[in-house]
Formats: C-alpha cells, structure tokens, sequence
C-alpha cells in the first residue's frame, strides 16, 4: 500500500492518462495505471530511504531484533527507580539493562519474545506479557514524544546475541496530522516526477522536428529532482537518528 493513489495523484497535479504518451502514442488508461503502479512504490521508497524508516503507514509490521544485557550491575546494592540502577525481583539491573528502544515511530504493540535456547540448540522464543490495567505482565511500553520504548519489570532477558524479538506496528495513524503531511510530500515528489516526465516527453517532441537548440532541456533523472531540498526541510521533523547507542529519535 502506498501512501497516496492514482485520484490523489490526478486531483493534486491535474495530470491524466492523456497528457502522457507511450512509443509516441497517447496512454491508455491501463498503462496510466501500471505506470502509477510501478512509480508510486518507488516514490515511497526513496521518501522512507530519506527518513530513516522502513514505512509511516499503520498496517506495516516491523520486527527488531535485540540482544539482551542481563543484569550488569550486580556490584551495586539494590535501588529505587530514577536512579542508574533498580532492582527487579532480588537483581540488580542498570535502566540500560531492561530498557530496549523501538527504531521505528511506534503504532501499535504485537508482541515481545525472548530465546531461551542456547545458541548450539534450536531457538526456543517465549513470549513476554504485556503490562496493562487488567493484567500484571512483564513489560510496559512507554512512549515520550517521538521515542517508544520497552521497559521490563519482570523476566527481564539474559544476555545474549539477537534474543529479544519485538514485533509490532510502525507510523503514524491515517487520519493524523503527520500522516497527512508525508502524503503531502509524496504528492509533491510525485509532481516533480511528472512534471520531470512531462518535460522530457515535450522536448522528444521538439528534438523530433529538427529543432537542436532544445537538446540542453534534458535534465537528468535523478533524486534531487524528485526529492528536493524544500521538500527535505518538511520531512527532517519525521527523520530518525540513532543516538546515544540504542536510543532513536
């Protein structure tokens, strides 16, 4: 599923089928179509590419593999919450040690496991509860501004390579006012494509006809036609850098 169809297309830009030609001839209806078809996935791609995400759509399940820390701080007595470290069922753990960090903005939890099967066996993944006002789970899952979070109270996951896997919903919901704003950035990509196509489809035209002097309107199709600088300045809020090891913004 793409961020935005053929009627957004048609409605934002004014294009049809019509203005664009294929082998000389004027489109059909259906190669307008599979022509969106095949474009508006790689418009997509390159927006999510700039951004740092895999999608901004709701429905897209993303699955993180993480490596469990144990607990690293068993030289220290047990604390209170709010300091470095806290202690969870008789052991001490650093917050790094039962804090994981999602990568993606976070939509919706489908759920947290842990391999409990050594690396010389099968995997063995048993999935963790979450926390909520009707069940006492293992997990809760905080979000503060653009940073989600897993957070352990319980069960906390041995140290290990690859043995957490969170699987869950990534983006923002379709009615929302940041979900509009990247279709409205796709729609602008969308344009300069066409507008791009149209160009060229109109200097084929002239070149046909002996005009040489046209021959420098070429541009070349690249993605700071597509993606330009005014449309970058939008998306940098909804980019997502990794720092402080872990921690995604």
């Amino acid at each position: 599923m793409t961020y935005i169809t053929r009627s957004d297309v048609e409605a934002f830009t004014g294009f049809s089928y019509t203005d664009f030609k294929v082998g000389g001839q004027v489109m059909t209806e259906g190669q307008w179509v599979e022509h969106l078809n095949f474009v508006l996935p790689l418009i997509d791609q390159m927006l999510n590419r700039y951004c740092n995400v895999t999608s901004f759509d709701p429905t897209t399940s993303i699955v993180e593999l993480h490596d469990g820390r144990g607990a690293n701080n068993d030289e220290f007595g047990t604390s209170s919450v709010g300091l470095v470290y806290y202690g969870i069922n008789g052991t001490t753990y650093n917050v790094s040690d039962y804090t994981f960090y999602l990568r993606e903005p976070f939509y919706s939890m489908t759920s947290v496991e842990e391999d409990t099967g050594s690396k010389t066996a099968l995997q063995s993944w048993q999935t963790r509860t979450q926390r909520t006002s009707t069940v006492i789970g293992d997990y809760e899952v905080v979000t503060k501004n653009e940073v989600t979070w897993i957070e352990f109270n319980q069960n906390v996951p041995s140290a290990g390579r690859n043995n957490v896997r969170i699987t869950y919903m990534a983006g923002y919901g379709k009615t929302t006012a940041q979900y509009k704003e990247i279709q409205l950035q796709a729609l602008r990509m969308t344009s300069n494509y066409l507008l791009l196509k149209k160009k060229v489809q109109e200097v084929t035209t002239i070149r046909a006809s002996g005009i040489r002097d046209f021959a420098q309107m070429f541009d070349i199709m690249n993605e700071s036609v597509i993606l330009t600088e005014a449309i970058k300045m939008v998306l940098d809020k909804y980019k997502r850098f990794n720092i402080e090891g872990d921690i995604f913004l």
